[in-house]
């Protein structure tokens, strides 16, 4: 590789493709090692739950610990997380700043937050790690700065699709969002990681995605008032996703002017051990618990409760430094919006497109808005529920929420300053 813009030759081309591989690989592995943890962690807390609940008390004081901890061993450069993390790096190719210490930190934060049911993601963290394989490979490497730039994407693309199991949509999300829209000629190795991590973690794990879609209705016969309502649905969710992302800046300013940690976070411990322990069901809130709470009495008043008990968590946790991702949390955030709006309009309307359907809709929709990139959201629809059917309503979900979302906010949420 010549010169710092000229890796075009042949061989160069094979080398980058070669990590490409090394590095889908390396990012399969980690993530590998991330679900187990993470799994087994989960375990461990949910069966200590079922015989003492009133361990839900120390589990916030145990993340909030960790955390103040953590931070000593930190410097101001390498507090950065995630998505964040991966931009400033991108920006500043120049410094080597995902450095392996501060990366492992942040890891081992995270897996006990999210084995702690915190509701953040590890959607964040993901990207975190697959950014940090490319970027270390590529410094010590010595690379030029294109090189390392495509195997920041490469590691990103992989770790998001060893977690999801879904590498289309992972490529496009890089190419759309860390990479807003530019270096399409990065395509092709980025795709390449994350096939090889797709393949590596459905082998091993088998079919682990974020929600199963087994009874989706893949006739999809839409009437005029199916659409209404879907098109309704839609500028709700864009309407929900701008309300979570302001509420994540307003705590990030509320938080900003303290300096004593200690005191915040003794606060914080306090108002979360009261809140998991008379609410559990905001403790690891899955999809398959959504559903569940439909078919109890009061089910919807529960939704409406959970729905907003989970967006205030959210925002209070990232913006307080919790290390976790606020992607993962934005879905969970869309199907509760989805179960309920679903429930009432089943209630009050002639709706005739079944949960499934709406629950994934609500997926396309909380993506389209969040993050900004509506046509990673389609392709994510298209890979989760495996039909064609859903392109053109799934299109229109994404649109809509996407505009409605980007006309209530001024930037997109992760280039925001604020956050």
């Amino acid at each position: 590789m010549k010169t710092a813009d000229d890796f075009s030759s042949r061989i160069d081309r094979l080398k980058v493709i070669f990590y490409a591989i090394l590095i889908g690989l390396l990012a399969g592995v980690f993530s590998l090692v991330f679900n187990l943890l993470l799994t087994s962690g989960t375990w461990l807390v949910e069966q200590l739950l079922i015989g003492h609940r009133a361990f839900i008390i120390v589990l916030p004081a145990l993340v909030y610990g960790l955390l103040l901890l953590s931070n000593r061993y930190l410097k101001s450069s390498e507090t950065a997380f995630g998505i964040r993390a991966v931009d400033r790096e991108l920006a500043e190719i120049d410094r080597h700043l995902m450095k392996p210490k501060a990366v492992l930190i942040k890891f081992f934060n995270t897996i006990i937050t999210l084995c702690c049911g915190f509701a953040v993601g590890q959607f964040g963290p993901t990207v975190h790690l697959g950014g940090a394989i490319g970027s270390n490979i590529g410094y010590y490497g010595k690379f030029p700065k294109p090189v390392i730039r495509i195997l920041i994407g490469c590691g990103v693309a992989a770790a998001i699709s060893a977690v999801m199991q879904t590498p289309l949509f992972a490529a496009i999300f890089v190419i759309e969002v860390i990479f807003s829209k530019r270096y399409f000629d990065y395509m092709l190795p980025i795709l390449l990681s994350s096939l090889v991590a797709f393949f590596l973690n459905f082998y091993i794990l088998g079919n682990n995605r974020i929600i199963s879609f087994a009874n989706f209705d893949f006739s999809l016969v839409m009437n005029q008032h199916d659409w209404f309502w879907l098109v309704s649905f839609a500028v709700g969710l864009g309407i929900l996703m701008a309300l979570y992302v302001f509420s994540l800046k307003y705590f990030a300013l509320i938080f900003a002017p303290f300096k004593n940690k200690i005191a915040v976070y003794g606060l914080l411990i306090v108002a979360f051990a009261a809140l998991y322990f008379s609410f559990p069901a905001a403790l690891f809130t899955t999809p398959s618990s959504i559903v569940a709470l439909l078919g109890q009495h009061n089910g919807l008043a529960l939704l409406a409760l959970l729905l907003l008990v989970r967006l205030l968590a959210t925002a209070l946790q990232l913006a307080s430094g919790v290390y976790g991702g606020s992607f993962s949390p934005v879905i969970i955030i869309g199907l509760i919006f989805a179960a309920l709006s679903h429930g009432l309009l089943v209630d009050l309307s002639d709706l005739q497109l079944n949960l499934q359907n709406w629950l994934a809709f609500s997926i396309v929709g909380t993506i389209s808005g969040f993050a900004s990139a509506p046509v990673a959201a389609v392709v994510l629809a298209l890979e989760l529920t495996g039909n064609a059917t859903i392109l053109i309503p799934a299109i229109v979900v994404a649109v809509v929420s996407y505009f409605v979302c980007d006309l209530l906010l001024v930037e997109q949420v992760y280039w925001s300053k604020e956050i």
